[in-house]
């Protein structure tokens, strides 16, 4: 069956999706002033449609990125770091941006939500939490966190740390959700240290998992060391840590 139009018909599926770091916007049909065959029609909705599908589904695989080679972002993916409209970090380039903005006292307390897994270094433990390497890349951190961190579901591979200070995060003030860490060490001399964070401060920590090692040559009450801390206080919520200290 055909039908006659009188005017151009522009059919637009809009979407905003991440597939790696490539965003798809608007998809298009065009459809010029004329005659238009219905079940043509009907075929190239389908297949629109049937990419779109395509596109979603790739989207919400979680990939992890390569090792980290110790470069820093000059932006993060997208957002304002608000509540609204969180920092959004797709590699460890962006992580790292983060890191140094923290250190720096900017947007300390700013909102920022993972969008994929992320490796730091690969292989760092083996399966008995011995580490490997200890020329792994090192993960600095100083500076107090005060702001909204939510992992998504997402996990940090490879942390590893063997210079004072320890900790993913110096000293946590603010939350952290949603988050695996594995493959993780802090290697040092050096009191107060942990894998997630050196000290906290009526932080708030939900739905985190830490898998790692914490290793060190000074123990006692004057060095006190923790998977997600070494000092200080706060509400965990639903938190797992396994492996070896």
């Amino acid at each position: 069956m055909k039908i006659n139009i009188a005017n151009v018909i522009i059919f637009t599926v809009k979407s905003h999706l991440y597939v790696g770091q490539m965003a798809f916007n608007n998809f298009i049909i065009f459809f010029s002033k004329g005659e238009i065959n219905m079940q043509m029609l009907k075929r190239t909705l389908s297949i629109v449609l049937t990419v779109v599908m395509l596109v979603s589904m790739f989207s919400m695989v979680n990939v992890a990125s390569a090792a980290w080679d110790g470069s820093v972002a000059t932006a993060f993916a997208s957002g304002l770091g608000t509540e609204a409209d969180p920092y959004i970090i797709m590699d460890a380039p962006q992580l790292a941006l983060m890191r140094d903005n923290i250190a720096a006292g900017t947007e300390a307390d700013a909102y920022y939500t993972l969008g994929a897994d992320i490796t730091l270094n690969e292989g760092v433990l083996d399966a008995h939490y011995n580490l490997t390497s200890t020329e792994f890349t090192e993960w600095t951190s100083s500076g107090t966190f005060s702001g909204v961190f939510d992992g998504a579901g997402h996990t940090i591979y490879g942390y590893f740390r063997k210079n004072a200070p320890s900790g993913f995060f110096n000293t946590i003030t603010g939350t952290v959700k949603n988050l695996k860490m594995k493959d993780a060490c802090t290697n040092l001399t050096w009191t107060d240290h942990g894998i997630l964070a050196s000290r906290m401060d009526k932080a708030t920590i939900e739905n985190v998992e830490i898998d790692g090692m914490i290793g060190t040559k000074i123990s006692g009450p004057d060095h006190p060391r923790g998977f997600f801390a070494g000092r200080g206080s706060g509400t965990f919520t639903n938190c797992i840590a396994t492996g070896r200290s």
